[in-house]
Parts: C-alpha cells; structure tokens; sequence
C-alpha cells in the first residue's frame, strides 16, 4: 500500500542514481517507518545490517525487507482506520524526504499543501513499473491522470476537454509525479485564485484519499424536538461523519458501518418533510433529509455503496482504480495482441513474396550454377593436367630434398663434434680459471696477515719511541734536579765554614775569659764579656752545637753503587782521598 511513496524516499536517498542506496540511509528510514508504525521497541532496523551481506539495496531488495521484516510484524486485527492511518504516516515521513525535490519546479502555481496532497493523491494511483532499459519507477497511467484531472477541472467549475487530453495521452502513456504537476499547473492552475485551487485539490484529495463517496448537507431529525437540524455529512465506505458546520475537525454524529447496516427510502407522508431516508447502524436509527429529490437518490445510492464496501480490506477508490487498472491493462493487452496478429499477417505475406522470389532467384542460380559447372568441368581437367606435371616436378624436388637433408645431417654430426670439443676446452679453462681463482684467494689471505703484522710491528716501534721519549725526558729532570741540588750543597757548605770561623771566634774569647776570670782581669774589646754572667749566657751549649752541625751538613741522599753523576767523583760528600769537600 505505501511502496509508492517509499519509492520516492528511496529514489531522493539515490544521489547517484545507481539504483542503490547505502544501508546506512536505509537503516535510519526503516527507524523511523518502524517509529510511525509503534515497533520502535522491536528494533526492525537492526537486520538490515546482515540482509543480502551487501553495504547498499536495491529498492527490491528493500520492498522484500519491509514486507517480511516490518510490516510483518504489525498485528493480524488491526482495523482499516488503523491501517488507514499507518498508511498516512507512512507516507508524510516519505513526503518529508520528497519534498525539496518536489517543489523545485520552474513555474510554481499551486501552493506547498496542494502539492502534498497531490503527491498523496498521485502515491494512491499510481503503479510501480519496471523498465527493461531504466530502473524502477512510480509512474501514473494517463487513463488515471484523466480521472484526477477531470475532478480538479470540475471542482474549479471549467468543462473537461478529454479531446484535447487523448491528443497528449497518445504521445505521453504514463506521467512521473513531476509531469503530472507541471500538466495540472501549467494547464489548468494558470490565472486562478489560491483558495479556489486548494478548494478544489481538497476535493480531488478527499475523492481518492479520505475514500468520500459523498458529501453536501443534509438534514437530520432532531430526537426530542419535533423538527430536522442542517447537517454537513460526508460519506466513507466505513462510515458516515456528520458536523454542524462544514469544516468542523470533529463531527458531532459518527455512524459506523458494516455489512448489517440498513439504508431505507422512506414513503414520502402528507405533512411531513419530503426526501426522507433512514440508517441503521450501531444499534441506532437516523433519519435524515435530502434538499431534493435527485439528491436523496444519490445519497441512498452511496450509502449502499458504502455498506457493500464496508468490510473490504481496501477503500471504494482503490477498488474502482485496481478496476480501471484492469481495464486499461486487458486494453493495451488486447492492443499488443491485435498489433502482434497485424504484423503476423504482413510477417506472412512478406514470406510468401520472399519466398517465390526466391525460388525465382534459386531457379535463375540453378541455370547459372549448371553453365558454370560445364566451364567448371572444363578448367578442372586443364587443372588435372597441370598437377600431374606439378606432381613429377614435385618428386624429383623431393629426392632432391633427401639427397640435401643426408648431407645436412652429415654437416650437423661434424658440428656436433666440434661443438663437443669446445665444451671440453671450455671445461678445461674454467677448471684453470677456479684453480686460478683460489691461488688469489690465498694470496690475498697471505697479503691482509702480512699487512697485519706489518700494523702490530709499526704500533710497537711507536709504542717503544714513545718510552725511550719518556725514559729521555726523566733523565733531563733528574739531571736539572741534580744540579740544583749541587748548587744547594755548595751554599750549605760555605755557611758551614763561616759558622765554623764564628764559633772558632767565640771559644777562644771564652776561653779568655776564662783564664781572665781566674785572674780577675777582662779584657775590654766588649761590654757583654765584662760580666761574667753575660759572657756565660752567650756561650754556646752543647745542644746548639749538634743541631748547627747537622744543618751545615745538610741531609744525605743515597746514590746507586753502581755509578756516579757526571762530573762529580765517588764517595759522597769528600773528594777522591775520602776528605771533606
């Protein structure tokens, strides 16, 4: 009921138009689908992942998801007012992707909401066909754009020109939506008000979509006054809606059909209103009036439409537009049919007039071929002839070829000889070259172990200059260190001598003193030998003397047995008799 206008979601979900679309978009349009028809909690979404193992669909494949994993799941009793209002929902989220698409035209007449409900419309009528060189596509017969556009001619109070619409409908045999709008606006929306065309798409809508089979005002029978009430009563094949003003969103009488309901024409009675008719259902009796005769007839003749079509799974339009669908196809059946015998009979004639013409032909082929034969005949013994002698020709050529192909096969077994020879003196040289080729092996091997030798020895040459390098500098320090250890003896032994003349000085004044003392004279050369106790505190101790002649002597320094430093003889301190120096 909805692949319609799931198809045109689908087809705007196409950017490409590669009649595919990717399972991410499809996924988030079967949500929503699941969302409108309450199986948001069952998650019918989450098979399209692993459906067909592909990452896009074709609409086919889609349609065959839907069917078996969504709409299966709906409950087997649901009512055609549920289902009815599933099917609405359905199609304005699938008008909510459409409609960008749809309302990009050149020359736009009709508002936004007639055009949904001209797409609605359209969905409802149409038919989903398959083209053997395009893909799928919703497409309207131009029988059914016939039907819609003769009600919005009507509703806009023109007369219908069905003339001038054949013409179009034999060049144009089925309209896509965008054709069927620009056919609508550009024909017969042009110079009208917007409230007369919303007028009149609500009554083509109300007429295919809502399933009105009637509406106008009638007159209903007041229950506790004596008198009938004015009413705007429309309706359905499953009930009958009744509102107090036209335009009225809820209705103040509601009568539910079904096969039992009963619709009466009442015998018209003097004093009472004329155009009477009764309806029961539910339990309840209305009775209700017609402004006149025509109009009453014409609702009792709905209302028992309405009750036969009460229980049918699909609306009063629907099974009118499956009947002219039938019709117009066992038309175009009986068309391709009637076309298919025409061109039968030219396809006969044609074959008959082919094939005495070509008997004719076969006849004049058959004369021909017989004189050809004879010159035929002719050339193939001249023909004989020649390949006897070109058969004599081609044996002797033939011993002649034996005779060179011996002479070849000698010519080969000497080559074949030599070729052997060759390949043992080439053996013999490669055998040469490897012997060769290790001898410079070895060689090379010999060559890199005299080289690293070569390096150890050079390492230890420098590492034996650079020590006698160091054993040279060491002899220079000590020498400068000798030297100056000479010249420090020199200077200590030159103290010494003059501490040794002070010292000689002073014992022989002590010992002057002395012997002065012992006389009682002293000799006057100083005034610190004239008292005695003076003279006695300058005296030199003993311990002075020690420690004087060790510092004169300075400290000793062992040399080796072995030998002496230059310029300096042996025997320490004293010269070669073993004196002082």
């Amino acid at each position: 009921m909805t692949e319609n206008s799931i198809w045109h979601a689908f087809n705007v979900l196409d950017t490409e138009q590669h009649g595919s679309v990717a399972k991410s978009k499809l996924k988030v349009l079967t949500q929503n689908l699941g969302t409108l028809l309450d199986l948001a909690d069952q998650k019918v979404e989450i098979g399209l992942a692993e459906f067909r193992s592909t990452s896009t669909l074709t609409f086919e494949h889609y349609k065959f998801y839907l069917t078996h994993e969504v709409y299966s799941r709906l409950p087997e009793d649901l009512s055609p007012e549920q289902m009815r209002q599933y099917q609405a929902a359905v199609e304005d989220a699938c008008w909510l992707l459409f409609r960008s698409a749809a309302l990009k035209r050149d020359m736009p007449t009709l508002p936004e909401d007639c055009v949904h409900r001209l797409f609605r419309v359209f969905c409802c009528l149409g038919e989903l066909m398959s083209d053997p060189d395009l893909a799928q596509q919703v497409v309207m017969n131009a029988g059914e754009v016939d039907y819609v556009a003769s009600k919005f001619v009507q509703a806009l109070g023109r007369v219908w020109d069905s003339a001038d619409f054949k013409q179009l409908a034999e060049i144009i045999h089925h309209f896509k939506f965008a054709i069927f709008l620009a056919f609508l606006e550009t024909r017969y929306a042009q110079d009208v008000e917007i409230e007369a065309l919303r007028e009149a798409v609500s009554e083509v809508y109300d007429l295919v979509v809502e399933d009105v089979l009637l509406s106008g005002q009638l007159h209903r029978r007041a229950s506790c006054l004596r008198g009938y009430r004015p009413l705007w009563c429309v309706l359905t094949p499953r009930a009958l809606r009744c509102f107090r003003r036209r335009g009225d969103a809820r209705p103040c009488l509601e009568l539910m059909f079904s096969p039992q309901t009963q619709v009466a024409n009442l015998i018209e009675q003097a004093g009472v209103r004329p155009n009477r008719l009764s309806v029961t259902a539910d339990g309840r009796t209305v009775q209700l009036a017609a402004p006149d005769y025509k109009t009453k007839f014409q609702w009792l003749s709905a209302l028992e439409t309405a009750v036969a079509f009460s229980a049918a799974p699909q609306g009063h339009q629907r099974h009118l537009a499956a009947a002219r669908r039938a019709d117009w196809h066992q038309t175009e059946a009986q068309q391709h049919e009637d076309d298919r015998r025409r061109l039968s009979q030219i396809n006969i004639m044609d074959s008959t007039k082919a094939e005495l013409e070509a008997e004719r032909l076969a006849r004049a082929a058959a004369e021909a071929q017989a004189a050809e034969l004879e010159m035929q005949k002719a050339e193939e013994e001249r023909k004989l002839a020649e390949l006897e002698e070109t058969r004599l020709e081609l044996e002797r050529l033939l011993q002649e070829e034996k005779q060179a192909k011996r002479d070849e096969e000698l010519v080969r077994s000497a080559q074949s000889r030599h070729i052997r020879e060759e390949w043992e003196r080439r053996e013999e040289l490669e055998r040469l070259q490897s012997e060769l080729t290790v001898m410079l092996d070895e060689e090379r091997q010999k060559r890199e172990a005299f080289e690293v030798l070569q390096k150890t020895k050079e390492r230890q040459l420098e590492e034996a200059q650079r020590h006698l390098r160091e054993v040279e500098e060491g002899r220079v320090k000590l020498d400068q260190e000798l030297k100056a250890a000479r010249s420090k003896l020199i200077a200590a032994e030159r103290s010494k001598g003059q501490v040794e003349s002070k010292l000689r000085v002073r014992e022989r004044d002590v010992a002057l003193l002395a012997t002065h003392g012992q006389t009682g004279l002293l000799p006057l050369r100083s005034a610190s030998f004239r008292d005695p106790r003076e003279f006695a505190r300058l005296a030199p101790s003993s311990s002075f003397r020690a420690e004087l002649n060790n510092n004169t002597r300075g400290p000793r320094r062992r040399r080796p047995h072995h030998s002496a430093p230059p310029g300096r003889p042996r025997g320490g301190g004293r010269d070669g008799r073993g004196g002082p120096l």
